[in-house]
């Protein structure tokens, strides 16, 4: 039971102390997630980071921290990507919604509705027509 608390205590700290290092490679970012993960035998500890002006909700700036070696590998800053990643970056939150006012979540309400109705009477008409065609054929044969 002692050793299971070490254990865990061991890991938290080795998390917090992995926590400063991404910290201080984006200082101006928000930490949105952290994570550990084991490739090839070795711990590594993700923490993703969310930069002032960004519209993704999680952000899209990544630092990956070897845990054994204490190497720090930093994906592109969102800030600092191409203008057609940042495009890419800014369209997630239409996607999902996030941060859209009434009137958006209205339209797109609305949108859905009409094309479900859409769907449901030409499926409905398209079935009338077939059972019509149906009853047409077994009255007149030709």
């Amino acid at each position: 039971m002692a050793s299971d608390f070490s254990a865990q205590a061991t890991e938290i700290l080795a998390i917090a102390r992995d926590y400063r290092l991404a910290q201080t490679a984006v200082p101006d970012g928000w930490p949105t997630y952290i994570r550990t993960f084991e490739e090839a035998g070795v711990v590594h500890t993700k923490v993703r980071f969310r930069l002032p002006g960004e519209w993704h909700l999680n952000g899209r700036t990544s630092v990956i921290i070897n845990n054994s070696t204490g190497e720090l590998v930093i994906s592109e800053r969102s800030d600092e990507s191409s203008a057609t990643r940042r495009l890419v970056n800014q369209l997630y939150p239409l996607h999902s919604g996030y941060g859209m006012h009434f009137g958006y979540r209205l339209l797109i309400l609305i949108a859905g509705i009409a094309l479900a109705w859409l769907a449901f009477t030409g499926g409905s008409h398209y079935y009338t027509r077939w059972l019509h065609r149906r009853k047409r054929r077994w009255y007149h044969p030709d």
